[in-house]
């Protein structure tokens, strides 16, 4: 979905969530979009890909430029660098 969508931004919950559904996420949102970003990783999809460019956007890599986490429960404070 990743690389079908191509998203400069990628949105995921703070790893230290309250529930472990919302540690599980961020970590799998993580993992997707590296693998997303490798180009000799081979991807096939289960369904048939009616257009040629969904079957062609499977094909080349694409990682999101920023992944920003977000939290309510928290208080996190950004480093001032």
């Amino acid at each position: 979905m990743i690389r079908q969508q191509r998203p400069r931004v990628v949105i995921l919950p703070y790893w230290h969530g309250r529930h472990p559904d919302h540690y599980n996420c961020s970590t799998l949102g993580y993992e997707a979009c590296f693998l997303a970003g490798l180009s000799k990783l081979g991807l096939e999809s289960g369904e048939k890909l009616e257009e040629k460019r969904d079957a062609e956007a499977l094909k080349r890599a694409h990682r999101p430029f920023k992944i920003v986490y977000a939290t309510l429960y928290y208080d996190i404070v950004p480093p001032s660098w």
